[in-house]
């Protein structure tokens, strides 16, 4: 039942994130605005490209990458993207994480850029249990792909950041796998997370109204709640409001940090007002706090909103691909 009522809230507050941003000023946020558009990454266009790679014995269609390589020797070091999808939708192919994809091939790294099953079609956990999935399927299969696995760094961007920093706070947790999609003898942890304009705090969000909060307990504005709720049947009762908390507190990776938690790159727009600055700023405080070392880098791009085009500057992206670097070539990297 828990998984179901996450399941809900997950689905509910990717369709008012989405009704929310569609119903701000389109003046004000045009600047701000390359949000996933339903243009698709032309994958003849590079060079080399394995593509729709199941990566679960369990079949779902959903469960695929594609691995896009560099021009560099073998065995390629990886990077793991992870798209955004308001938990709901989204697409590894989607047009607007080619210059992502080409500058980080064009770095010298493999990219496996993944899919996972939609909060409508499998109840949470289930995204994760994905996402780790894919990671074993990368260790396990390492020599066929020519990939370096030993180091493994997940690149999340929205509420694929949410999901690389779960990979991060359950490195180790079995009670987070589902070995059933196979690979159940290799590791899914993780050595680095980089994070783009990710959500830390399922609980956290901007004002709402005290009747809004007291249905599903979350912080956001009235305008999500009215809109989502009349989008669902209306059927189901939400439980109460400490019920809900708990629920989405075992889903916030905030709450979730040991000491033991990898090393973590947070960037986000300093206007977003899809998931507030704060969330970053939240999660490089407590990843720090917990560590007793500065475990995780915050940067705040100014002037920049969700899906901000400012991320996708070159200098942006050379920069967040020189801390993976760091994690990958903790020598130094020779170019």
């Amino acid at each position: 039942m828990k998984k179901q009522h996450l399941s809900f809230i997950l689905l509910l507050l990717g369709v008012g994130i989405f009704l929310y941003t569609q119903g701000r000023d389109v003046d004000k946020e045009r600047e701000f605005d390359v949000a996933p558009s339903q243009e698709w990454i032309d994958v003849s266009s590079f060079d080399s490209v394995e593509v729709d790679i199941p990566y679960s014995s369990i079949g779902d269609p959903s469960q695929i990458m594609d691995i896009y390589y560099p021009d560099e020797a073998k065995p390629y070091k990886v990077i793991v993207l992870i798209h955004g999808s308001n938990w709901f939708d989204g697409d590894k192919r989607n047009k607007s994480l080619e210059p992502i994809i080409r500058q980080m091939v064009e770095d010298g790294y493999a990219v496996a850029s993944i899919d996972y099953r939609s909060s409508e079609k499998a109840t949470w956990p289930a995204q994760l249990h994905d996402a780790k999935a894919a990671i074993r399927y990368l260790r396990e299969n390492s020599i066929l792909y020519d990939l370096d696995a030993e180091r493994i760094v997940v690149w999340g961007i929205s509420t694929g950041g949410h999901l690389a920093l779960m990979l991060g706070a359950t490195n180790d947790k079995p009670q987070y796998e589902d070995l059933s999609m196979g690979n159940e003898r290799v590791s899914s942890a993780v050595q680095g997370v980089v994070v783009w304009s990710g959500l830390s705090d399922l609980t956290d969000f901007p004002e709402g109204s005290d009747a809004a909060n007291e249905v599903i307990g979350f912080d956001i504005p009235e305008l999500l709640i009215r809109d989502s709720l009349a989008l669902v049947d209306g059927k189901m009762s939400p439980p109460r409001y400490e019920e809900w908390l708990a629920i989405l507190k075992n889903a916030s990776p905030i709450y979730m940090v040991t000491e033991s938690f990898p090393p973590t790159l947070l960037v986000h727009g300093a206007d977003d007002v899809v998931f507030p600055c704060k969330q970053s700023i939240s999660m490089y405080r407590e990843i720090n706090r917990r560590c007793n070392t500065p475990r995780a880098t915050l940067r705040i791009i100014k002037k920049a909103g969700h899906d901000s085009p400012l991320f996708l500057d070159k200098e942006n992206v050379l920069e967040d691909i020189a801390w993976v670097d760091q994690i990958n070539f903790p020598e130094g990297r020779r170019r």
